[in-house]
């Protein structure tokens, strides 16, 4: 019955039926009271997620103290609860360490790894998974959480793999004679060989290159692994290291062509459509993994991804997040997200998600490396050159450090350490065979280098050979022609600097550099010289003063000195070129006053008789066409011969011609191809006439009803008498609800007393000069008389620091009379705010009554004060409510929880416009609210 009942066991696991499993195993277990069918029934509880069950099954009867394996399941258990300390508690403080040696009592390794990674103790964690790979070999799980993880240093993983006893693994092929004996040594060794070969493909491309190509030849020919996932990935993930993406992308597309959501392929396949810019094929990857993987932190990574290639970095912050959350240990969802930090320059963020990512991945030299970027770029030097060291003491063949290395020695102005790092950034990029357009960079770097050194002809080199790998680069161009202005060439360093102009037109820095090599070249052509002399420009002069630690290349100097011998000119010979120059220009005067005297009256007649000839048209007019061609072009070389004789005009010979063209311009009134314009028989292109188009409203009856389309905007609104503009210093004209003749009073009043007050009290006489009394007291009966109307007045005020009035102050004249008193500058902050913001109180007059309200305002008024009708409840149509049931039917549910509802979401089927969980959610309830519900 025991053996019946095990058979019946193990078929139902092998066809994953659970549920009999536990049945069977139920029963076997009370039978026989084993504590391995108690550890295969637990197994099953585990495999069907009742991790309490199983956990609660294993503590009867002590099988957890007596039973290593039974001990292993409960910390699993418990760590799938997120009870981390009961899980290091079950497995104990220290590991099994005595097991080491011992071959047979390997699988056997419960060390607490898990336990201490999920807690956050990563170094104890990284002992406790060495612990276990030491103890077992075949544990490979243990090796690939310090592989993944990153938990340990280049240097370190192959000297853990090569401290590993691979000759433990016991094969056993045969009964045990002597030459089965033999066998199986045989096959322990092919067995250990194999092991070895296959852990080496896992460990970091940076170490060991050699290695990792002999370990992939063997696998690839004598075992026939040339298309497996894992191998095709470890090729991948050198490709990348070199910087082969394309290589590296195909070999990634054919592993997922074989298993499509193989997750372990996709932060590697993502990274190369990333630097190859494929943002379409990012698209779709993203949209099938958050379909069908929403649960997998891939899937948002990808997201991610995509959103940070399209320059959208907010959202892929956002998925970054989300990806990283799912899993705390995820490293491309942590890099990412700092990525997305030093995108936007925001350096203190980036730096603290990259210090996080150095916190959790201890092995990895990235975070490192990128903390240094980041503090060079907040200009930090020392702190950056620390990161970087420290990175370089984890990883010490990385082309990218070194360069970024070499970098921060140049800006720390070290240009010999930092010429010494771009060559062993190349040499070591060329070591491990990467693409040498992938490091022109570094190239271009070490060219910077070598011309702070003054190794001109060596830098000169290395721009060519970026030149040549690279293509046209304008900064490249930039530098050649720097270097050619220090060894004091400004021809050369002009011939350069065109060409770099000519890759990007507007380009600042070679714009400023051939303004400098054209000076340089004015002025080393014009120096006079002795006779017998020689001129040294001035960039030999710079060359000249090197410092005594600089090289200089005798074979340059001795250029240098030829190019200059033929640099002489004879006095008497620029004597005679200044002469010639004088009487060119008194010619050219003497022929523009000729041309203006004779050829100015007539010039109107003719571009009127060229006007004509040219408007004519048909078949056979071609004759008189010719004809004013003819007499077009004679004009056209009269007016370029006046041309001439203008730009002669300038008493300096060297000066730039363009005062002598607007000269031109004003006196014959038009130049030559403005004429050839008006000659054109070509209509002319003329602006539509749309925009004074009268406006014809038609939003508002009344408004439309009482519209004159004579008229303007500006007049129909005042006719009608609403504002088509605001106050004043924004335009307006209207002054509303005033009345027009009171207005009209109160400012002649004011004005009266103007010209009889002296506002600014000269006499000391309370401001009074001849009839101020009666001059004043008009001025405050008509002051009164707007406060009284409601108007607005002047008085003084007190503010605070930010300008905002505090309190009234009223005067004791004002507090007498009951009235304001008319004192237009005592507040000078009232008087500036009047003029530049308000253009003053004098403005604003009394507020009418409803009288002066016209009758296209009172029908409007009217109209506003009718009451708003009853709300008309939105009622389902019936397409709708059919969507709506098929979505209930499909799902069991007219009132669907969270989960239900984002499902219902992201069912492109039955949701094909893509309605959000929200607004499915109110749908549904009004659909529930008017009778719907899951059909029978």
């Amino acid at each position: 019955m025991e053996s019946y009942l095990h058979d019946w066991r193990q078929d139902a696991l092998n066809k994953a039926q659970y549920e009999s499993a536990i049945f069977v195993g139920d029963k076997l277990l009370a039978l026989t009271g084993d504590d391995k069918d108690a550890f295969w029934l637990a197994q099953v509880h585990f495999a069907m997620g009742n991790y309490t069950r199983a956990q609660a099954l294993l503590s009867k009867s002590n099988l957890i103290a007596r039973n290593a394996s039974c001990r292993y399941l409960a910390a699993h258990c418990l760590i799938k609860q997120s009870r981390f300390d009961d899980a290091l508690a079950v497995l104990g403080e220290r590991n099994p360490t005595h097991l080491i040696p011992s071959s047979a009592n390997k699988r056997k390794a419960t060390g607490s790894g898990p336990a201490g990674g999920v807690a956050n103790v990563f170094d104890r964690a990284k002992e406790c998974y060495k612990d276990a790979v030491r103890i077992d070999v075949q544990c490979f799980e243990a090796f690939q959480q310090l592989t993944k993880n990153a938990l340990m240093a280049p240097d370190e993983e192959w000297e853990f793999l090569q401290s590993l006893n691979f000759d433990s693994i016991a094969v056993s092929t045969g009964s045990g004679s002597e030459a089965d004996g033999n066998s199986d040594m045989d096959a322990a060794q092919e067995a250990a060989d194999f092991t070895r070969m296959l852990y080496s493909t896992r460990l970091s491309k940076y170490r060991n290159p050699e290695g990792f190509a002999t370990a992939v030849e063997c696998l690839t020919s004598h075992y026939r692994l040339g298309g497996n996932a894992d191998l095709l990935l470890a090729r991948a993930d050198l490709a990348y290291t070199q910087c082969r993406y394309e290589d590296a992308l195909a070999l990634t597309s054919s592993v997922l062509e074989e298993d499509r959501y193989n997750f372990g392929a996709y932060p590697l396949h993502l990274a190369c459509l990333f630097e190859l810019r494929m943002k379409n094929v990012l698209f779709l990857v993203a949209h099938d993994l958050a379909d069908q993987h929403p649960e997998e932190p891939c899937s948002w990574l990808a997201v991610g991804v995509y959103y940070f290639a399209t320059d959208r970095i907010a959202e892929a912050r956002r998925y970054f997040s989300k990806a990283s959350m799912m899993d705390a240990h995820y490293g491309p969802a942590w890099i990412g997200f700092a990525h997305t930090f030093a995108a936007e320059g925001e350096h203190d963020q980036a730096i603290s998600a990259y210090s996080t990512a150095a916190r959790l991945f201890t092995g990895t030299h990235l975070p490192q490396v990128f903390l240094g970027m980041q503090h060079h770029a907040m200009n930090n030097m020392a702190v950056a050159e620390e990161f970087l060291k420290t990175a370089y003491g984890l990883c010490r063949e990385d082309p990218l450090l070194l360069n970024e290395m070499g970098v921060v020695c140049y800006h720390q102005d070290r240009p010999r350490d930092a010429a010494t790092l771009f060559r062993k950034a190349l040499e070591v990029a060329d070591d491990m065979d990467c693409d040498p357009q992938a490091w022109l960079s570094a190239r271009t770097n070490l060219g910077h280098a070598y011309r702070r050194m003054r190794l001109f002809r060596e830098a000169l080199d290395q721009f060519d050979e970026v030149l040549r790998l690279g293509g046209k680069n304008p900064a490249v161009f930039c530098a050649k022609g720097l270097i050619h202005l220090e060894r004091g060439r400004p021809d050369e360093a002009t011939v350069v600097l065109h060409e770099a102009l000519a890759v990007r037109p507007q380009d600042p820095i070679a714009t400023e550099l051939l303004s400098t090599a054209l000076a340089e070249m004015t002025a080393s052509r014009h120096v006079l010289q002795l006779p017998g002399g020689n001129a040294k420009s001035r960039g030999d002069h710079a060359m000249g003063e090197v410092g005594d630690g600089d090289e200089m290349d005798n074979e340059d100097a001795t250029e240098d000195d030829e190019d200059d011998e033929d640099d002489g000119v004879d006095a008497e010979t620029m004597a005679g070129f200044e002469q010639e120059l004088l009487q060119r220009r008194d010619e050219a005067q003497q022929r523009l006053a000729a041309a203006l005297q004779n050829g100015g009256s007539s010039t109107r007649s003719r571009r009127m008789q060229t006007s004509s000839r040219s408007k004519s048209k048909g078949r056979g007019k071609g004759k008189m066409r010719s004809s004013a061609r003819d007499d077009n072009d004679e004009e056209d070389e009269a007016e370029l011969e006046v041309g001439e004789a203008a730009l002669a005009t300038n008493d300096d010979p060297f000066e730039d011609d363009s005062v002598a063209r607007h000269r031109l311009r004003r006196t014959m009134g038009s130049n030559i191809r403005q004429k050839r314009k008006a000659r054109s028989s070509r209509a002319v292109v003329r602006q539509s006439n749309s925009r004074k188009r009268p406006l014809n409203p038609t939003g508002n009856a009344i408004v439309a009803q009482n519209w004159d389309k004579k008229q303007t905007l500006s007049q129909n609104y005042r006719r009608l008498g609403l504002m088509n503009r605001l106050h004043n210093p924004a335009g307006g004209v209207e002054r509303l609800g005033t009345d027009v003749e009171a207005a009209r009073k109160q400012a002649a009043a004011l004005a009266a007393a103007q010209q009889t007050v002296d506002l600014l009290r000269i006499n000391g006489q309370a401001g009074l000069l001849q009839g101020g009394a009666a001059a004043v007291a008009a001025a405050r009966s008509a002051t009164s008389k707007a406060a009284a109307a409601g108007g607005v007045r002047e008085v003084r005020v007190e503010r605070d620091a930010d300008g905002k009035i505090v309190r009234i102050v009223r005067d004791e004249a004002e507090m007498k009379t009951g009235s304001a008193v008319l004192r237009p500058i005592d507040d000078l902050l009232s008087v500036m705010e009047n003029q530049e913001e308000w253009a003053g109180f004098g403005d604003e007059t009394a507020v009418v009554t409803s009288s002066a309200t016209t009758p296209v305002v009172a029908a409007l008024e009217a109209m506003a004060r009718q009451p708003v009708g009853p709300h008309h409840v939105r009622h389902q149509s019936q397409g709708e409510r059919s969507w709506l049931q098929t979505l209930a039917d499909h799902y069991g549910t007219a009132e669907p929880d969270d989960n239900t509802l984002a499902a219902m979401a992201r069912d492109r089927r039955r949701n094909p416009m893509q309605r959000t969980a929200a607004d499915l959610g109110r749908r549904l309830a009004n659909f529930r609210a008017n009778g719907g519900s899951v059909t029978a």
